[in-house]
């Protein structure tokens, strides 16, 4: 590595060495007859090792199946050996939940280091003083950087934070920047197809009200006070009787889900207390950004790495 590219790397966090019991993120580097060898993401690309036993709880088959050089996968950490630099770590003990809640941990983890390689780069700093600057010290006040750097955009936005940073007005004006254009939210939609149905006398009316019920439940953002990225909008439409779309727009991928969930359950008890009937045609997805949007994201942030 160049020294100028080494000038432009270092750990995500504060602490040098994972915790024990703490799941990672690491890229497979190598898989030998008793042990895989790994890099952690998140430590500088620290190297980890993850002992054959430890890849499944089940009896090991075929091991290019369980682990493959070239894949990023999560682990637990085993054991830790600051001074002489091992890290012991798992596959087998990290639950689908572990893993889930890391992948989104680690996604914004990612930005957030990106805006600080930006910020090194265009100031000619090396990343480890910028982090130590701007995203450790953000870390240590929100749980999460990306949270803290969140809180910098929008119609919200809570600019005394810059002003508890070492920074000089030059960084503060770069980040500004540069958080706007990465993180300004980016309006997702999620999307289902349902049939409601009721064939008495007032049946029109009981589909209606079903319909009522459920926008009124996906739409009430009463609880979630200021903060815009959880708030939504959720609208039905009618495409040909008995059939509906229900498009929730939203910010977060999880608010969207939980949303039109509840919309969706919100129709079903309402038109069978009616008498009517209630069919889930497709179940909520995702409707992307469109391809240019897309392509916009990937280069800014190509840009800035």
């Amino acid at each position: 590595m160049s020294s100028e590219a080494a000038h432009l790397h270092c750990r995500f966090y504060r602490e040098q060495f994972p915790e024990i019991d703490q799941c990672v993120v690491a890229l497979v580097k190598q898989v030998t007859d008793v042990a895989a060898y790994v890099s952690l993401c998140e430590y500088d690309d620290m190297e980890g090792m993850v002992q054959l036993s430890e890849l499944s709880k089940r009896r090991i088959r075929s091991i290019p199946k369980l682990i493959k050089v070239g894949r990023y996968d999560t682990f637990m950490v085993l054991r830790v050996d600051k001074e002489k630099g091992y890290i012991d770590l798992s596959k087998k003990r990290v639950s689908r939940e572990d893993a889930d809640a890391l992948d989104e941990k680690y996604s914004k983890a990612k930005t957030v280091q990106s805006i600080m390689r930006h910020i090194a780069s265009t100031h000619g700093l090396p990343l480890e003083e910028v982090c130590s600057k701007i995203s450790w010290p953000l870390y240590d006040m929100f749980g999460h950087a990306y949270d803290g750097l969140a809180k910098l955009v929008g119609d919200n936005a809570d600019l005394s934070i810059i002003g508890k940073l070492d920074i000089t007005p030059e960084m503060r004006e770069t980040l500004l920047n540069v958080v706007t254009r990465r993180m300004a939210p980016h309006q997702l939609r999620v999307k289902a197809k349902v049939e409601v149905s009721c064939s008495d006398y007032e049946g029109i009316e009981a589909i209606q009200r079903a319909l009522i019920a459920g926008r009124t439940v996906a739409n009430d953002n009463s609880q979630v006070g200021d903060d815009e990225s959880l708030k939504a909008t959720t609208t039905v439409k009618l495409i040909a009787p008995p059939q509906y779309y229900i498009v929730t727009t939203c910010s977060l991928r999880d608010v969207g889900f939980e949303r039109i969930g509840a919309c969706i359950e919100a129709i079903k008890e309402s038109i069978e207390k009616e008498g009517g009937t209630f069919a889930l045609k497709q179940a909520p997805e995702l409707v992307g950004l469109d391809e240019e949007e897309l392509a916009k994201q990937k280069r800014e942030e190509e840009e800035e790495e």
